[in-house]
C-alpha cells in the first residue's frame, strides 16, 4: 500500500490500539482515533481501507492477522492477566485485613488526586455515580508507593487524559489510570511539546 511513512506509523498505532481491545474497534471511533495520533480522520481512514491487513465487520474493524494471533495467545494472556489482578488486589486487600483498612485525611495527595478525577470526570457528567473515594485513594496510593509515580505526574496525566477526546470516557477510575498510565504518559508526551526552560507547571499542594 501507497501510504508513506507517516502511513506506516499509523498503521502500528491501530494494531497496538486493536490488541488493546482484543481486536475491534468501532469505526465511529475513527475521528477520535484520528485525534489520539495527532492526525487527520482522512490518513486513518485511508490506512485501514487501502490496508490488506485491516477488514471491516459490521460497525467494527479488526486485523484478520492480529485475531489469529490473538486466539493463539489467549490462554497466556489471560493467565497473565489474572496473576496481574491478583497482584495488583493483594495490596489493597493487605490494606482491608483485620480491620485495617487506611483512611486518608482530606488533605493527602491521594484524597487531592482522587478529588480531582472526580472533578474533571463530573465537569462532563454532572450526575456520574459518586464512587467510593477511599478505594480510589487506595489506588493512588498503589501507584505513588508500588509503581513508584510522582504525585506532580500523576496529577499532569489524570488532566491530559481527562481532556483527550478518545480517553476521557475509558478512564473513569483510579485503578483503570493506574493500569493504563505508561500508555497514557507515552501518548500524552507524543502530543505534548516539551516547555521552555524555566518553566513550571502549577504542583500539586
Amino acid at each position: 500500500m501507497d501510504i508513506g511513512p507517516v502511513g506506516d506509523g499509523i498503521y502500528w498505532d491501530l494494531v497496538e490500539m486493536l490488541y488493546e481491545e482484543d481486536g475491534y474497534l468501532p469505526l465511529k471511533d475513527i475521528p477520535l482515533i484520528a485525534k489520539t495520533l495527532n492526525t487527520t480522520k482522512e490518513l486513518v481512514e485511508k490506512v485501514i481501507n487501502q490496508s490488506n491487513l485491516f477488514i471491516k465487520q459490521g460497525d467494527t474493524f479488526t486485523s484478520q492477522s492480529l485475531l489469529n494471533r490473538l486466539k493463539h495467545i489467549s490462554g497466556k494472556r489471560w493467565k497473565a492477566k489474572v496473576s496481574a489482578n491478583i497482584r495488583w488486589n493483594a495490596e489493597a486487600m493487605r490494606m482491608h485485613s483485620e480491620g485495617n483498612a487506611i483512611k486518608y485525611s482530606k488533605e493527602s495527595k491521594e484524597s487531592k488526586l482522587s478529588e480531582l478525577l472526580l472533578t474533571l470526570i463530573k465537569n462532563r457528567k454532572p450526575d456520574f455515580k459518586k464512587p467510593n473515594l477511599e478505594q480510589w485513594a487506595e489506588a493512588i496510593n498503589l501507584m505513588i508507593r508500588i509503581d513508584h509515580r510522582e504525585p506532580a505526574r500523576i496529577k499532569e496525566v489524570m488532566e491530559w487524559c481527562q481532556r483527550d477526546e478518545f480517553w476521557q470516557n475509558n478512564i473513569l477510575s483510579t485503578y483503570k489510570l493506574r493500569k493504563q498510565f505508561d500508555q497514557l504518559e507515552l501518548k500524552m508526551q507524543q502530543k505534548i511539546p516539551k516547555p521552555p526552560e524555566g518553566a513550571a507547571g502549577r504542583p500539586l499542594d
